[in-house]
């Protein structure tokens, strides 16, 4: 049987006990009765709904208008910089 231990209605972690071993000799009591039965599907992340859990909403970014696309040679000057600043940091001349 998988569990979830689930905080602020949130699932912090899954556990999955060994065959045969029951979730509350796995960790001690106070952490044991965190844990719910859960399907095999939940993960760390998912909420908490009534009886059941539910994946979170994915996060959707807005598009800025004013926002220009990144070009490859505008990534690759950004990246030359951030080679120069590192070499920079390490003691090595650019």
């Amino acid at each position: 049987m998988n569990y979830a231990r689930v905080q602020d209605g949130v699932v912090a972690e899954t556990f999955i006990p060994p065959a045969g071993v029951e979730i509350g000799d796995c960790f001690t009591a106070e952490l044991a009765a965190q844990f719910e039965p859960c399907g095999a599907d939940v993960q760390s992340g998912w909420i908490r709904e009534g009886k059941g859990f539910a994946a979170p909403a994915p996060i959707v970014r807005k598009a800025d208008p004013e926002e220009k696309p990144q070009t490859l040679a505008d990534l690759q000057k950004e990246f030359a910089a951030l080679q120069a600043k590192l070499a920079k940091a390490m003691g090595a001349k650019p």
